[in-house]
C-alpha cells in the first residue's frame, strides 16, 4: 500500500512540472568585433544580443580580456553578470530574453605631464554559440 501510494505522489508531481520541450539543433552562431581605438571614451560596450523567442542558446566559448600593463579590462556581460578573467565557465544555457555584450572599459595608471590619463584598450572579442529550436 505504501509502494502505491508513493508511485501515485510521484505520478501527480511529474504531472505538475512542465519541461520546455525538445530541443533542435539550429545553426552555430559566432559573433566577434573590435572596439575602436580611442584616447578619449572610457568605457565602451558591445552591441547587445538577445535570444529571440522559440529558441535557446548555449555558449560554448568566449574570449575574456584581463589586464594588461594594468590599464584596461574587457569581460563579456552574460545575463547581466560580468565574467572576470580566469572564469570561463562554459557551456552557458541561455533561454528566451536573456542578454549579453562585451564592455571594455579602462582606467588609469599613470599621468602624463599635463594630467591627463592614458588609456591602452583591448581591441577584439570573440564568443561562440550553439542555437536551438525549443520544440513543444
Amino acid at each position: 500500500m505504501k509502494n502505491l501510494l508513493l508511485i501515485f505522489s510521484f505520478f501527480l508531481i511529474s504531472i505538475g512540472l512542465r519541461a520546455q520541450g525538445n530541443l533542435q539543433f539550429n545553426q552555430v552562431l559566432t559573433y566577434s568585433g573590435e572596439f575602436p581605438l580611442s584616447n578619449l571614451v572610457q568605457s565602451q560596450v558591445s552591441q547587445t544580443y538577445t535570444v529571440p523567442n522559440g529558441k535557446v542558446w548555449k555558449i560554448e566559448y568566449f574570449t575574456i580580456g584581463g589586464v594588461q600593463a594594468g590599464d584596461y579590462f574587457q569581460r563579456p556581460v552574460i545575463k547581466g553578470r560580468p565574467f572576470q578573467n580566469g572564469e570561463q565557465s562554459v557551456p552557458i544555457w541561455l533561454s528566451k530574453g536573456d542578454t549579453f555584450y562585451y564592455e571594455n572599459y579602462y582606467y588609469y595608471t599613470a599621468l602624463t605631464a599635463y594630467g591627463s590619463a592614458i588609456y591602452k584598450p583591448n581591441r577584439s572579442w570573440f564568443i561562440s554559440i550553439i542555437e536551438y529550436n525549443i520544440i513543444p
